[in-house]
């Protein structure tokens, strides 16, 4: 997986207190947006590309060319258990 850090933009840390990863400078999505939208059951390509606009206008579209990268993302954070121990 290849994930570009980017610098010049900056946004606030994490609830975990680490600064997020912009995978997508058009639309400012950062690796904390993806894994949220894994938790929710976001996770395929397509469902993601709907979700971020990528491709739409004001998007170069090379995120949507490495959609794997946010698949892979959404998907870690969706086996990710849950703190209190419960399955969902």
């Amino acid at each position: 997986m290849v994930i570009r850090i980017v610098t010049g933009r900056r946004a606030p840390p994490d609830d975990k207190g680490k600064k997020p990863m912009y995978l997508c400078l058009c639309k400012g999505i950062t690796d904390s947006d993806v894994r949220e939208a894994g938790q929710a059951g976001i996770v395929m390509p397509g469902q993601l590309k709907a979700k971020f606009g990528l491709k739409e206008a004001g998007c170069c579209g090379r995120c949507s060319k490495n959609i794997h990268e946010f698949v892979q993302i959404a998907t870690s954070a969706r086996h990710v258990p849950s703190p209190n121990g419960v399955r969902n």
